[in-house]
């Protein structure tokens, strides 16, 4: 019996033990999944689930068969039976489930490490196994041969059993390539090594591009989703504006408004209220015939007594405790969709108050629109790609547009997900993953509409958004078991010729860590083993002399570093003063001193371009050389001397002996420089100047030393170029500012002159006009806040409470501030209307009496036809037009 026999029978023995363990493991796996996806199909009535619950029976029957076959000594036979049955049930998995493929994936390294445990050395056979499971699902995936079950319907957990086997059988296998790597032979660890260097940065590589791309597409869906969400909600938003505005169109001819008025006073005398009712009615109606959107309009009272509308059923009904009158009567309204003016259709309603010509509210004219408009805004799919839907859903969760999807109808289907509780819920515009209502995993970005107060969805399936993703992944597989063969198969060819060289290599080394560092390797070769004798060769002779100067290698090295550390703390704290001081004077002063002291030099020097980009002047120097020459102003052509040429190119010159460069201008004030560096100041593309630095020594910029000047110069330009802008904006700030301070106190300066009354006083016996201020003191039981327009005082805010009642609490203060900060924009949004009202109404009343005096066929009677025009406008008493005909008046 020769010597290797004993070593062979003990490792066949390890192997039958290590095939057992995995036909067990792989048993207690398939039972498990078999009872698992029995159960779904109990919940899911799914033929998919319960084919994924036969298959892992199959499995169990076919692993029985190959215990049989290990038993009997067929352990060939055994090994490709267990490749057959990880084939079978993942091939089978992925045929008849939907979203599982990343995990079952892992199928294919699996395949690799029991192959490698049960059919050692065969490596033909594990990857033509693996090539077949991932062709076969690269197969499914394109051709979809039958309907696949989604696999989170069955459970969302479903797919961490999966991968959950394939990791126990996984470590197993693992452990026994480590056993392997342990005490098996110096072939059989290159063969592993090999394999490993090539399969795991190639698994990393398509681990972290497959997240990646995974994570791309679903960061695409989303800024997708988010567009589309925000150009519907835009959308939206220009609808309830555009019914507002079709509203105020409504009420804002004066004829109209004196009929509304007529209409709603008590005193009014029946026929002209009957005949108010008649016109308004017609008028109302032609509106609806020629402004889409409405489909009624009517009047309320202060009551909210319906007193005329288009559709005579509506008139009469009351609407006294409704949110729509409180609303209407305070100013414009758009109310959210409702069912409560005509059962069975939604609509959304807008209300304007009609107020009288002293300013109280008589009424509310109110529109009623269809949804019309938002359902054809919601149905369009552009950007949603094939799966991708808009929908509403109001604050009952009702839908309240149609669905793209059979089923689901507005106001009949109630929806719950994730998305909509969050928009409703919480009134915020976020985005997630979750289960819409069809129970099918979506990409979501949700929105409220406050106008509505309605949640805004814009979904689109997981399994789409991910598509293109699982296709790189599967592609990456591919490469990644190519990459494997083909690295298995090299390792076994050159592990041939590899073994002896590198077993004697290894003695050599073994004695050289004893310290015999005189030893060397042979060099019998001239390949890559030949190399490596040869550099082993040369790193001991390397050692050996390392070893004898190392102390002095040690202090050289120490030296460098810790020069090169005070270069970057120099450069840290220069930017620390360039990133904190906005005064270009003072940085530039600051600069140059902590340039001249954590370098060490002579002088520093900082030239910044004048007006006109011809002359570099000196704008900041050290010591008393530099105080002398900005004394007197010192200044350098561009394009003349270091300081020009580094200025007119861009880049920086450097004189390691001063005296012999030709470029190189002397300053009197600077006699002991002996070599000398121009740096050009660069910011944004453009150079802004230059900075000097100067050494008595010669050769003192070395090349570290300069990378980190530039460095800071390029900081120091950035700073000063912030700086510069700054000022800038400041100053057009301030004179923004102060132009629209000036304009607003002028606007409501003329608005308060047009009133007599100062303001408003409120009580419990109702508002009354103020002629006189009142006092401004405040104490515990009266607060007083200023009404600001744009920071200018407009006017104050006082609030009373009787004796009796408790001190004003802070809460209750900071309440009241709050509301006056929004009172003030309000009166600005007010004030900026009145001004456009004006407007609007001058040049209607120009443009009539342009077109009246334009049809007049003589000068008698334009004179006439203008004063007539002019009286009525005005209402003026007595108006005239005087003429001058040689010196005489004539009127």
């Amino acid at each position: 019996m020769s010597a290797q026999e004993p070593l062979l029978g003990v490792n066949k023995r390890r192997q039958g033990i290590s095939t057992r363990t995995v036909i067990r493991v792989s048993m207690a796996g398939s039972a498990f999944v078999a009872v698992l996806y029995l159960y779904f199909y109990t919940r899911t009535h799914a033929w998919q689930v319960l084919t994924v619950s036969l298959l892992a029976m199959a499995s169990l029957l076919s692993l029985a068969w190959a215990s049989r076959l290990l038993k009997t000594g067929r352990d060939d036979l055994c090994g490709h039976v267990l490749l057959i049955t990880i084939l079978f049930t993942y091939g089978g998995s992925e045929l008849v489930l939907k979203g599982v493929t990343p995990y079952l994936l892992s199928g294919i390294p699996l395949i690799v490490l029991v192959g490698w445990v049960v059919l050692p050395g065969q490596w033909v056979a594990w990857l033509r196994a693996s090539a077949s499971l991932a062709g076969w699902i690269a197969l499914v995936n394109w051709l979809e041969p039958l309907p696949r079950y989604e696999a989170f319907q069955a459970t969302p957990a479903q797919p961490i059993f999966i991968l959950g086997v394939s990791i126990t059988v996984s470590a197993f296998v693992l452990w026994q390539i480590v056993r392997a790597l342990r005490v098996g032979s110096i072939r059989t660890r290159l063969i592993i090594s090999f394999a490993i260097l090539v399969v795991l940065p190639v698994a990393v590589s398509t681990l972290v591009s497959s997240i990646l791309n995974a994570d791309n597409a679903r960061r695409q869906v989303f800024a997708q989703l988010q567009s589309v969400a925000v150009l519907k909600a835009t959308e939206i938003e220009g609808w309830l504006r555009e019914l507002q505005d079709s509203l105020l169109i409504t009420s804002i001819y004066e004829e109209d408004r004196v009929r509304m008025r007529r209409l709603l006073k008590t005193e009014t005398m029946l026929p002209v209220r009957q005949e108010a009712y008649g016109r308004l009615k017609a008028r109302f109606s032609d509106i609806i015939s020629q402004v889409s959107g409405f489909k009624e309009l009517f009047v309320m009272d202060a009551t909210g007594t319906v007193i005329l509308s288009t559709d005579n059923a509506h008139e009469g009904l009351a609407f006294g405790e409704s949110e729509l009158l409180r609303q209407g009567l305070e100013g414009p309204y758009t109310s959210p969709p409702t069912d409560e003016f005509s059962p069975g259709e939604i609509s959304i309603l807008v209300a304007r108050p009609i107020l009288n010509p002293e300013g109280e509210t008589l009424g509310v004219l109110v529109g009623r629109a269809g949804l019309t408009a938002l359902d054809q805004i919601m149905l369009e799919s552009s950007g949603l790609g094939e799966t991708g839907e808009t929908y509403l859903v109001s604050s009952d969760y009702m839908l309240l547009t149609p669905s793209r999807f059979e089923g689901y109808e507005p106001l009949k289907s109630r929806v719950h997900t994730l998305g909509v509780n969050s928009a409703l819920n919480d009134n915020i515009d976020s985005y997630a993953v979750y289960v819409n209502y069809r129970n099918v995993p979506v990409l979501g970005v949700y929105r409220w509409i406050p106008d509505l107060q309605a949640a805004l969805m814009a979904e689109q399936e997981q399994s789409e958004a991910i598509r293109s993703s699982n296709q790189i992944l599967l592609t990456n597989i591919g490469l990644s078991v190519l990459a494997l063969a083909v690295a298995l198969a090299a390792s076994l060819w050159v592990t041939r010729g590899i073994t002896g060289p590198l077993h004697q290599l290894a003695r050599v080394a073994g004695r050289i860590t004893q310290g015999d560092l005189e030893l060397e390797a042979p060099v019998e070769r001239q390949d890559e083993i030949g190399a490596l004798a040869t550099a082993f060769n040369s790193m001991t002779a390397q050692l050996r002399s390392l070893i004898g100067t190392l102390e002095e290698r040690v202090a050289e090295r120490t030296r460098d570093l810790e020069q090169r550390t005070r270069y970057m703390e120099a450069a840290a704290e220069v930017g620390r003063a360039a990133a904190t001081i906005l005064d270009a004077d003072r940085l530039a002063r600051q600069v140059v001193e902590l340039v001249r002291q954590r370098f060490d030099l002579y002088y520093v020097g900082l030239f910044r371009l004048d007006e006109t980009h011809q002359w570099a002047v000196l704008h900041a120097g050290t010591g008393e050389a530099g105080r002398a020459m900005l004394e007197r102003g010192h200044r350098i052509q561009v394009g003349e001397g270091m300081i020009g040429w580094s200025i007119a190119h861009g880049q920086a010159r450097v004189a390691s002996q001063a005296e012999a460069d030709a470029v190189r201008l002397s300053t009197p004030e600077l006699p002991l420089t002996r070599s000398e560096a121009a740096l050009p100041l660069r910011s944004r593309g453009q150079v802004l100047g230059a900075l000097t630095v100067q050494s008595a020594q010669p050769n003192a910029f070395t090349p570290d030393m300069l990378t980190v000047l530039q460095t800071v110069a390029d900081q120091v330009a950035v700073a000063l170029d912030n700086a510069r802008l700054f000022g800038e904006a400041q100053a057009a700030i301030e004179a923004q500012r102060r132009a629209f301070g000036e304009l607003g106190t002028q606007a409501w300066r003329q608005l308060l002159q047009a009133r007599p009354a100062i303001g408003y006083r409120r009580t419990s016996k109702g508002r009354m006009p103020i002629t006189q201020p009142p006092p401004l003191e405040a104490d515990d039981h009266q607060l007083s806040f200023a009404i600001q327009v744009r920071g200018q005082t407009i006017g104050h805010l006082v609030a009373r409470r009787p004796p009796d009642m408790p001190p004003w609490s802070e809460e209750e203060k900071d309440t009241l501030g709050v509301l006056v900060e929004q009172l003030g924009l309000v009166l600005e949004d007010a004030q900026l209307f009145y001004e456009s009202q004006r407007a609007a109404q001058r040049e209607q009343f120009q443009r009539q009496i342009i077109e009246q005096v334009r049809a007049a066929p003589d000068v008698q009677t334009i004179a006439q036809t203008a004063v007539e025009e002019l009286t009525k406008a005005l209402n003026a008493g007595r108006a005239f037009i005087k003429f001058t005909v040689n010196g005489e008046e004539t009127t």
